[in-house]
């Protein structure tokens, strides 16, 4: 466990949900302490409950169907097994008939669409979890507790099946009433603006078609997160190509439809198009050219065209290359990455750069400003990352790393800040089934020198326990409550994992932080039911 500098210029992150699911873009950054809507994330608690159940009847749905088919196959009426002869006779007959018949039915396609089977099989092959957690955050002079559900429903797999479904969904249930009235309470959310104390937002909901024989490799048409040079959340259409020449493996993608901006209360005027086209001009590198209109009437009509090339290049068998440039009314941001990876030596070394290269002072759409209404002005700067990892036998693993952040104007929010770490980690140190993991830090900032420690213990103890406790610190973090920067944030943590059964685990968390002027703990308690 070690440090994070706070960076406002990730606007999407990752939520505590399920894996890769995307922040919204005008959710805000959080601390433990708090945050947008309080989660890390973000359909009334009882809306959510239902489609809960609707998903478990359909999985009931499926199995049923299934255990009808089996007694089917299996029923006294079954027709006997034919004799050895009977079918001999049958592929005869079969075959003098194709060879014999020029008119009547055609022969069945195999690529023919049934919807009817391929329904039953979406059915049938439903999976996902269902979450609810209890959480309770305190602070020196207020309290809040609310409850969160997810509901993540796949029906069927959508990488690899002719049609399938993704629908993921959040709620929330503030146990304390409204407190939208009480000045300067701390814990207050954009969730109190709303008439009622259940909260529901719907992420994502979309179908996925992949069509045989055809030049469209994967369509999509719903409520989804489009990823190209920039993360946009769609209410719309997204389709790509398959290989459209085989010299250059020249791909293509296109989409368009109205900008999900949870929070606002009318979409009325926004839309959002746009393309990527992606090639290989030689072996081991590939180019993409995104491009991308957004209109957002919000207090007045913004539009914003934006341009970005990306390039990635196996330069030899261990080293990796990536590189990007922004154009948004000017060259905006470029970075660069190189990564090297050494699998004889068990080491990897990775050293990136990333530029802004104008401030971030004029209201862009929410698209490609969702920070600047809370954040205001974000200054030109600069970024340098260092980050090795060695591998000395199963045991142990040793990181070590560089973070410099150089702002051309310094204040909130825009730091010069310097951070040097070393992490050992160590398999089974302490006793068997333990793993435990060190951090040195060295902070520099505002005329600070600071040197801080932290770490991390994990405990297993089977293969359905494990327990962990740590503690990291950041010189600068984010209180979104209050929209202001925290001070040399320390954080203390301890957490249980618990698999009751193959598909229900628990989860117990509590988080203690402090800065330089407030004190803040947070308690979760957590069930996640897979399916």
């Amino acid at each position: 466990m070690k440090g994070q500098m706070f960076d406002p210029s990730e606007a999407i992150r990752v939520c505590a949900g399920p894996p890769q699911t995307p922040c919204p873009p005008d959710a805000t950054a959080q601390s433990v302490a708090g945050g947008g809507d309080g989660s890390p994330c973000g359909a009334s608690h009882g809306a959510l409950t239902v489609l809960a159940l609707i998903s478990v009847l359909a999985i009931g749905a499926g199995v049923a169907r299934a255990d009808e088919d089996k007694e089917a196959s299996s029923g006294e009426d079954t027709a006997a097994p034919a004799t050895a002869a009977e079918n001999a006779a049958a592929a005869v007959t079969s075959e003098t008939t194709e060879t014999t018949e020029t008119t009547g039915d055609a022969a069945p396609d195999p690529d023919a669409f049934d919807l009817s089977a391929t329904i039953d099989d979406m059915i049938a092959g439903a999976h996902g979890s269902i979450s609810a957690e209890y959480r309770l955050r305190s602070g020196d002079d207020d309290t809040d507790q609310d409850i969160y559900s997810w509901l993540d429903l796949r029906l069927g797999d959508e990488n690899r099946d002719r049609i399938s479904a993704t629908f993921y969904a959040r709620s929330t249930w503030d146990l304390d009433g409204q407190r939208k009235n009480r000045e300067r309470y701390e814990f207050t959310s954009i969730a109190d603006t709303y008439d009622s104390s259940y909260n529901v937002r719907l992420y994502s909901a979309y179908l996925t078609f992949r069509p045989n024989n055809s030049p469209v490799e994967m369509a999509r048409v719903g409520r989804q997160y489009v990823y190209a040079a920039e993360t946009f959340h769609v209410d719309g259409l997204y389709a790509e190509s398959a290989v459209l020449e085989e010299g250059t493996r020249l791909t293509a993608s296109v989409y368009g439809g109205v900008p999900v901006h949870l929070y606002e209360s009318s979409p009325s005027g926004d839309w959002i198009a746009g393309t990527s086209v992606s090639v290989e001009p030689l072996r081991g590198t590939r180019a993409t050219l995104d491009y991308v209109h957004v209109t957002d009437d919000f207090e007045g009509t913004a539009r914003d065209d934006t341009t970005a090339l990306r390039v990635w290049q196996r330069a030899t068998p261990w080293l990796n290359l990536y590189g990007r440039a922004t154009y948004l009314h000017g060259l905006r941001d470029a970075e660069a990455r190189a990564t090297a990876s050494f699998d004889e030596q068990d080491l990897m070394v990775q050293v990136s750069w990333f530029t802004l290269l104008e401030d971030k002072d004029e209201e862009f759409t929410t698209e490609f400003d969702p920070y600047r209404a809370v954040l205001h002005t974000l200054s030109e700067y600069d970024q340098y990352k260092l980050r090795a990892v060695k591998g000395f036998g199963d045991d142990v693993v040793v990181e070590v790393g560089a973070d410099v952040r150089d702002a051309d104007t310094e204040g909130t929010f825009n730091r010069d800040v310097q951070r040097y770490y070393v992490t050992p980690s160590f398999v089974d140190a302490l006793w068997d089934d333990s793993e435990i993991s060190v951090v040195a830090e060295r902070w520099s900032g505002n005329g600070q020198r600071i040197e801080t420690y932290g770490g991390e213990l994990t405990q297993t103890f089977s293969d359905k326990i494990e327990a962990s406790i740590g503690s990291d610190y950041t010189m600068y973090g984010y209180d979104g409550f209050r929209d202001r920067e925290r001070n040399h944030v320390r954080s203390v943590f301890a957490e249980l994992r618990w698999d009751l059964t193959e598909t229900l685990a628990l989860r117990v968390r509590h988080v203690h932080e402090e800065d330089d002027e407030e004190t803040y703990d947070v308690f979760t308690l957590g069930l996640t039911l897979a399916f």
